[in-house]
């Protein structure tokens, strides 16, 4: 008697090789059955009826595509195959790919796959979801509403690198100052805080009122050298922040190799930061609103 195929017997799949009804879960998952999803054969069947893998008895084999006898080691595996191995050697495999590439790329339909790939196989979601969040952000950066880069056409997808969990979509400068941040609420705030205490500040003395040229002078070591011309200080100076800030990073309290932080507008040194909260303060464009949406940004998305 012929079976149909996605036949149910009280809440049991028949098997169409076995006869055999058995739950949901004794089937495979297939993604082409479009009405169940599932295989249908059952696992069982599938793994006593696999065709049984041959140890090949040869050293060469004749590749069609480069008309080549080539060792068997030059040809990928296949699990279909009688001795598990490609009919075309792995150098044609390879060159085909690159040609199709080649023919493809720029296209807008070739293009569109690879994104959808990317977004399914990094993030988990599909155009469609993609889309759905760009419309209820009004197609601008979460963050900083476009005042970042106004350049970018395109959002980047803003996920926890714990979780994997997708949170929105933001501008590269916005999601680039989250990762520098290592995604905390606190050190955002921290860095609010920071600017608005640097705003009080008078700006600090100029190269010229250190000495001018005679910061190249022999004996003098390459990183007093350095903090003259870079932001007229001397390496006393340096000390002497590092002593105040407890010689920790004014935002994150972290003690690695810290940078002199100032206002390229108008020269003031506001402190000494690590290296990632230097980078963040930049990305935010000293910018306290910025760094205050991202803390709400991060809040919300827990």
């Amino acid at each position: 008697m012929l079976i149909p195929r996605d036949t149910f017997i009280n809440g049991l799949r028949v098997c169409t090789k076995c006869k055999s009804p058995l739950p949901a879960k004794s089937f495979s998952v297939d993604t082409r059955n479009k009405v169940t999803g599932l295989q249908t054969w059952c696992k069982r069947c599938v793994t006593e009826n696999r065709p049984v893998q041959l140890v090949p008895d040869f050293e060469t084999k004749m590749c069609p595509k480069c008309d080549k006898d080539l060792p068997i080691g030059c040809f990928g595996p296949d699990k279909k195959s009688k001795y598990n191995l490609m009919s075309h050697c792995k150098q044609c495999y390879t060159n085909t790919s690159i040609a199709r590439h080649n023919r493809l790329k720029g296209t807008a339909h070739y293009e569109s796959i690879r994104r959808a790939e990317k977004l399914r196989r990094k993030y988990g979601i599909t155009h469609a979801d993609y889309d759905r969040m760009l419309l209820e952000q009004n197609g601008v950066c979460a963050i900083c509403s476009g005042g970042c880069s106004k350049q970018q056409t395109i959002l980047d997808v803003d996920h926890c690198q714990r979780t994997g969990k997708v949170r929105g979509l933001l501008c590269r400068q916005c999601n680039q100052l989250l990762g520098c941040m290592h995604d905390s609420v606190i050190d955002l705030n921290n860095a609010k805080n920071y600017l608005g205490r640097a705003s009080e500040k008078v700006p600090v003395r100029t190269v010229k009122s250190v000495g001018g040229p005679k910061i190249y002078l022999k004996g003098m070591s390459w990183f007093e050298k350095d903090l003259r011309k870079r932001h007229g200080i001397t390496e006393q100076d340096y000390n002497t922040l590092k002593s105040a800030q407890r010689g920790m990073c004014a935002i994150c309290s972290s003690k690695s190799n810290l940078c002199v932080d100032h206002s390229h507008k108008t020269s003031i040194i506001r402190g000494l930061l690590c290296k990632l909260c230097n980078v963040a303060i930049g990305l935010a464009n000293d910018n306290t609103k910025v760094l205050s949406s991202a803390a709400q940004y991060l809040q919300k998305s827990r």
